[in-house]
């Protein structure tokens, strides 16, 4: 979302002000490494996909560890109902 292009006039989201906010303070953040597949994935040209891959350098790289899958369905969700798997 912060990434992506907006049309003339339309204001930033405030996800995208945040994150900006963020960087600029130069705080701890990471991207799981399927976010940034999926980031990557979306580009169309190599320039972009450089452009993409110089921003995400500043970002660590959060690798899932099969205990962070496997209890998933298991956790709460706020938009599921009591005992609701999906």
């Amino acid at each position: 979302m912060a990434f992506r292009r907006r049309k003339s006039g339309e204001a930033e989201p405030q996800e995208a002000a945040t994150l900006r906010r963020l960087v600029a303070e130069d705080a701890p953040m990471g991207v799981p490494g399927i976010v940034l597949q999926e980031l990557l994935s979306g580009v169309r040209t190599p320039q972009e996909f450089d452009r993409l891959v110089g921003v995400m350098e500043g970002f660590a790289l959060v690798v899932a560890q099969r205990e962070d899958q496997d209890g998933g369905p298991q956790r709460p969700h706020p938009l599921r109902g009591p005992g609701e798997w999906w």
